[in-house]
């Protein structure tokens, strides 16, 4: 008897967008690849699109529900998921529901059997352009974390990180690391734990031809005043957790030259400036002088 093929559990969290949510799961529904199920994550919503959610899919056997009364952030409701784990899986694919995908997208992923590996993420507006806020990466404590890479024109690709916008992991990766680093919340908490997992010895692919489209680029392009805040606090505490004393020295440099005084300059552009600043001045402050997570 030929042996069944991994189930992979795919865990989308949804905050305050049915619509988007909905169109990912439909892209989901016609994929290839037949052992899967989707954990629906609701993160605390407070509009309708939990009800909408609910009345759309709670008779489809092949998606379970997970109701946060608050917003744990993206690293805490993925966990919460992973450890649950409703479908009791093999793999785990952590899939933004701003995302649709490709229906050859998991077999793709899944015929490299690799533990840890990612597909090539596109721009939902411009279908044949890679989306240039997912570009995978290598590490580089210089520049703060890492350095996006662009992928080339083969089949498999090796890396450090990849978007965090769709991993496809091995569910026993997650029980010998505990997941993401709940402390950070959200943004850089994909790096951190792609760091980890790499000190440990395995590594991260990425797969030309597994492809999904992703819608991010509408949300960034406006800078909200907590991603502001988080990106900058959680890249400091990945330097001064991880980074050697030399790099350490040289990326605060680097941070207080260029990147700093950068990001002043576009909240004097984008407008709103004092906010703005106030929030990026929060995250700096707690980056460098508050005890980073463990």
């Amino acid at each position: 008897m030929k042996n069944k093929k991994p189930f992979v559990n795919v865990i989308i969290l949804n905050l305050n967008n049915f619509e988007d949510t909905k169109e990912c799961v439909e892209s989901l529904k016609k994929i290839e690849y037949n052992r899967w199920g989707i954990t629906l994550v609701d993160n605390g919503s407070t509009d309708d699109s939990l009800e909408k959610l609910k009345k759309e899919y709670s008779k489809n056997k092949k998606i379970r529900f997970i109701l946060n009364e608050s917003n744990l952030g993206f690293a805490k409701a993925n966990n919460l998921a992973m450890k649950e784990d409703l479908f009791k899986s093999e793999y785990f694919l952590l899939l933004n529901n701003d995302t649709i995908v490709d229906k050859k997208f998991l077999t793709n992923l899944m015929k490299e059997k690799k533990k840890l590996i990612a597909p090539t993420v596109y721009n939902y507006y411009s279908r044949k352009e890679f989306s240039k806020k997912d570009f995978p990466g290598k590490f580089n404590f210089i520049l703060g974390g890492g350095k996006r890479v662009i992928p080339k024109n083969q089949k498999i690709e090796k890396v450090d990180y990849a978007s965090g916008s769709c991993w496809l992991i091995e569910k026993e990766l997650f029980k010998k690391t505990k997941g993401f680093n709940e402390k950070y919340f959200a943004y850089n908490e994909e790096i951190e734990w792609a760091y980890r997992l790499k000190k440990l010895g395995y590594q991260f692919y990425i797969s030309r031809s597994s492809k999904i489209w992703h819608k991010g680029a509408r949300t960034s392009k406006k800078l909200s005043e907590l991603k502001l805040e988080l990106l900058n606090r959680n890249i400091i505490w990945f330097e001064r957790e991880y980074a050697k004393i030399l790099q350490k020295i040289i990326f605060f440099f680097y941070f207080f030259i260029y990147k700093f005084p950068k990001r002043l300059f576009l909240n004097i552009l984008e407008g709103d400036f004092r906010k703005k600043t106030k929030c990026l001045l929060k995250g700096v402050k707690e980056g460098f002088f508050k005890n980073f997570p463990i």
